[in-house]
């Protein structure tokens, strides 16, 4: 994988705890950049902020199910989706034109453990961004 960047990003929203913004990519057709709030209220809620870059050539067509990110948990035999079985009906793809950028933001209740942003192209391709912690409460 090809890095792009590392962007630093701090909040300054009280009761949230902050990862690093990461740009990963691996083909040059588009990019995932990530920004990761954990609750620091006990609970495991996770909030994803993540943008999605087409840099061309032509139409990207992103695969979508209850968002156009998935979330990938690393375990003792590598990554796996991570689903949440939250109950959902979008439409099933989102398409960027050529240089255009879609921003989503997604909530999800993860355990402490490692993390990492998947978007499926319906080409076959998966970018994914750099791996997040999300640290247990104490």
């Amino acid at each position: 994988m090809r890095w792009i960047g590392w962007i630093g990003f701090a909040v300054a929203a009280a009761g949230c705890a902050n990862s690093l913004v990461v740009q990963l990519d691996s083909d040059p057709s588009f990019t995932v950049a990530v920004r990761v709030v954990q609750s620091k209220l006990g609970n495991p809620n996770v909030t994803i902020d993540a943008e999605i870059r087409n840099l061309g050539p032509g139409q990207l067509v992103v695969r979508v199910r209850c968002s156009a990110i998935g979330v990938d948990q690393k375990g003792d035999a590598g990554w796996a989706r991570y689903e949440d079985l939250r109950l959902c009906a979008p439409p099933d793809r989102v398409f960027l034109a050529e240089g255009s950028t879609l921003k989503t933001v997604d909530h999800r209740e993860l355990l402490p453990g490692t993390y990492r942003v998947a978007v499926e192209a319906i080409n076959g391709t998966t970018e994914y961004s750099a791996p997040f912690e999300v640290a247990a409460i104490r």
